[in-house]
């Protein structure tokens, strides 16, 4: 009995280690969020994604469009509007399933107007997905290839000289006063500019989309217009309250924790 008992001990653990095996194989095949070997898809998140609009209407290349993802939200400027909605992504099979859009309300004209309408028009068919480190599709269930898009470096497009079309108040987006000019320059870690009547400068990051500004320091100078003085203490606050961000072309946005604005400007 000896004998036999001595073979089937070795036969026992090979079993054993076989099951083993192909249990670590079955895990390590299912892979994790944002895994582009398991599952063949790239991150989508983190992602500034720039719309070939181009393709989508002829004529309209210079109409920007952009997609940015987080975990559970797809956002950015469908043409001359923002818009907004939920989605969920399976990156093992590349499959992607759209909320209702909605969006600001500004009536738009022309190419924007024409590109817009068939940008969210196409989102609503959207039923897959595939990426790359460096390139979006969206397509429809029968794999027809819909939107294309293109990641840019957020963290570099925000790189520039900026000034201030509007910024948040508190309860109201106002422009600058008359007369005076608010400006930004950011240098990849410091950002500094005109508050009014003083600079400033401080710190800044930026991972993906998401920014943190502050905390600012500024000069003591004493402004003669009191517009122009309380001004520059709601432009300070603004910055602040930034979270998230969008390079536009020559526009920079960038937005409180909410999703609404808390400072606009254009490329100097």
């Amino acid at each position: 009995m000896a004998p036999r008992r001595a073979v089937r001990r070795p036969l026992f653990t090979l079993l054993v280690v076989l099951v083993l095996g192909a249990t670590l194989v079955a895990c390590s095949d299912d892979g994790g969020k944002g895994s582009s070997t398991s599952s063949g898809q790239a991150a989508i998140t983190g992602v500034q994604w720039v719309l070939d609009t181009a393709a989508l209407v002829r004529g309209a290349g210079d109409v920007t469009v952009t997609a940015q993802f987080t975990d559970t939200q797809i956002s950015g400027e469908s043409g001359c509007n923002r818009y907004f909605a939920t989605y969920t992504a399976k990156p093992a099979t590349g499959s992607m399933e759209l909320g209702p859009v909605g969006g600001t309300r500004i009536a738009c004209t022309g190419a924007a107007n024409d590109v817009e309408q068939a940008y969210l028009g196409a989102l609503a068919k959207v039923q897959q997905y595939r990426a790359t480190g460096d390139s979006l599709r969206l397509l429809d269930a029968g794999g027809k290839v819909l939107l294309r898009y293109s990641a840019t470096d957020a963290k570099d497009a925000i790189k520039g000289d900026w000034v201030v079309t509007s910024f948040y108040t508190g309860d109201a987006l106002q422009s600058p006063v008359v007369g005076s000019t608010l400006t930004a320059k950011f240098d990849g870690k410091q950002i500094s500019g005109e508050a009014g009547c003083n600079s400033f400068s401080g710190g800044y990051t930026v991972d993906g989309d998401s920014i943190a500004i502050g905390p600012l320091a500024s000069t003591l100078r004493a402004c003669a217009d009191p517009a122009v003085d309380a001004q520059e203490t709601k432009y300070l606050q603004a910055l602040a309250l930034a979270k998230t961000f969008t390079v536009t072309g020559n526009r920079l946005d960038l937005f409180r924790a909410d999703g609404g604005f808390a400072v606009s400007f254009q490329a100097k």
